[in-house]
């Protein structure tokens, strides 16, 4: 049978609407580890939170550290950064402004943080293709991957569009461990960021339907998200390399790297992907 048409899209905040070789998220890491100590917390704990209780902010409340009034403290102060590492991307805006499908901002930070990338990107003026942001409030500060998360993106999805369904819905991120609860609830997936930042070799995620470099190239593997005209731009790039275990038809199938490098860190609910210093 033909698939089911995708209704709704879901994209990803950080390190998949802006790629800037994870120098925001360093920032973002930084502010953290100047705040624990006022919490009493030493930063190298928050690690073995994260590994204890999924996110580091949900450890901190578990353990007492802090309730929903310092949750949104420590949340603002976690994204008191400087953006200057995220830059204006017309060809992006271009690309995203040709959208026909209703689409939200799915992050794993405060609305506010997805607000202010927006309009570093050059994005805000898209505001009015994006039905809205579900952030760590929205998941009532739960990790991003857990399935409440995303049982409640679909609910929000659902104020707009009630008969939506889980295979009427598609997942842009960059996070395997975030692909993978999608696909498990029944979503399209497309995995952003086609190489390893330990090693530069090629990634690969069995729950994805296609993996692609950036979010510009999205066109290429699900024209029909977009109006005519960009799926025409996108007709003579060269192709994208959809998931070589789900997508039989792959031209060339991409290697596995070790699992090691797979490995997640997610601190105040932000998915990071690779060794944070704390």
């Amino acid at each position: 049978p033909p698939p089911t048409p995708t209704r709704c899209l879901f994209l990803d905040c950080d390190d998949c609407l802006y790629q800037n070789e994870w120098k925001t998220e360093k920032r973002i890491t930084a502010s953290i580890n100047q705040y624990l100590p006022k919490l009493g917390v030493a930063p190298d704990r928050a690690f073995s939170l994260y590994q204890q209780y999924g996110t580091t902010l949900k450890g901190l409340m578990a353990e007492g550290h802090l309730n929903a009034a310092g949750a949104e403290a420590f949340l603002v102060n976690a994204h008191s950064i400087d953006y200057c590492d995220i830059q204006a991307d017309p060809a992006l805006a271009d690309v995203l402004s040709k959208l026909r499908t209703p689409s939200w901002i799915f992050t794993a930070g405060t609305s506010e943080h997805a607000e202010r990338c927006l309009a570093h990107l050059g994005l805000d003026g898209l505001r009015r293709y994006i039905e809205g942001i579900i952030d760590v409030r929205s998941c009532k500060f739960e990790s991003k991957h857990s399935e409440t998360s995303f049982a409640a993106a679909l609910r929000a999805a659902r104020e707009h569009d009630p008969s939506l369904k889980p295979e009427e819905c598609c997942l842009c991120d960059d996070s395997v461990r975030n692909i993978t609860r999608a696909k498990a609830m029944g979503w399209r997936t497309v995995l952003v960021g086609d190489t390893e930042r330990a090693t530069g070799l090629p990634r690969t995620c069995d729950a994805a339907d296609f993996v692609i470099p950036s979010l510009h190239s999205l066109p290429s593997v699900m024209p029909q998200l977009f109006l005519e005209e960009v799926v025409e731009e996108e007709a003579e790039a060269p192709a994208t390399q959809p998931s070589s275990k789900r997508m039989r038809t792959a031209v060339v199938e991409r290697e596995k790297s070790p699992e090691s490098v797979e490995d997640e860190i997610i601190v105040h609910g932000v998915e990071r992907r690779g060794s944070i210093e704390m």
